[in-house]
């Protein structure tokens, strides 16, 4: 298939990609980006370090901002591993961001759901049924608290795993929140199941370079200015 020809570059930015001067993220602005995403934080663990200053200086360059985390799905006891389960995950990610997203024109949350891998999942006790349902808990109470569906940032890999015996119900609760894909190498993102399109592709694992010299993601919004406009607004 030919490449989407109706697209809008954004970014997501967490601590490698630090953080840029004023003068930079107008220089980010200038290439065309429209809008950014800044890690808050990854599981239980302390804030990103770098998020306050990403969202404050994309803002201040006219830019979009939203907020994603990287919540653990793993079934560890509660009373050795505070602030594991989903809820909590959820309400850490909320106020660590400030609750971003609450504003219509801000950007809605993202939920990456990458961690653990796969390959590593019979080490932490992961099975597909616990993943779906630690996943539809985070990402129901991310939608509770900001009141806006959250993305869900999937690659392929984490997508076949997850959905290893999902029944029809379960599939169309993944498919109440729009999909960001990760799929690199191609010139046409595609899908996973059960979505029938996706609403963000990440191109690049590291593929571009920013002013400050360290490299970042590359990321589409597959849409044109009035759809990306109307993305801004929805809830």
């Amino acid at each position: 298939m030919a490449p989407p020809t109706n697209t809008i570059p954004v970014l997501d930015f967490a601590s490698p990609q630090g953080n840029l001067s004023p003068a930079q993220w107008l220089e980010v602005a200038n290439r065309g980006v429209r809008g950014i995403w800044a890690k808050c934080g990854n599981g239980n663990n302390a804030p990103d370090p770098t998020f306050r200053g990403n969202v404050a200086g994309a803002r201040g360059a006219g830019l979009a901002v939203g907020t994603y985390a990287v919540p653990f799905v793993l079934p560890l006891d509660e009373t050795s591993h505070p602030g594991r389960s989903p809820l909590d995950q959820a309400q850490a990610h909320f106020q660590q961001s400030g609750a971003l997203g609450l504003v219509l024109g801000d950007l809605p949350p993202m939920v990456d759901l990458e961690w653990p891998e796969p390959k590593d999942w019979a080490h932490w006790g992961v099975t597909p049924s616990f993943a779906r349902a630690f996943s539809l808990l985070y990402l129901g109470e991310t939608r509770r608290l900001i009141g806006r569906r959250p993305l869900l940032y999937l690659y392929s890999d984490w997508e076949m795993h997850l959905f290893q015996g999902a029944t029809a119900d379960e599939l169309d609760a993944f498919k109440e929140y729009p999909l960001w894909i990760a799929r690199y190498g191609v010139t046409y993102p595609g899908t996973l199941p059960p979505w029938d399109a996706p609403t963000l592709w990440q191109k690049s694992g590291g593929g571009g370079v920013l002013p400050n010299g360290r490299t970042v993601d590359e990321d589409v919004f597959l849409g044109d200015a009035d759809a990306w406009e109307a993305f801004r607004q929805s809830a």
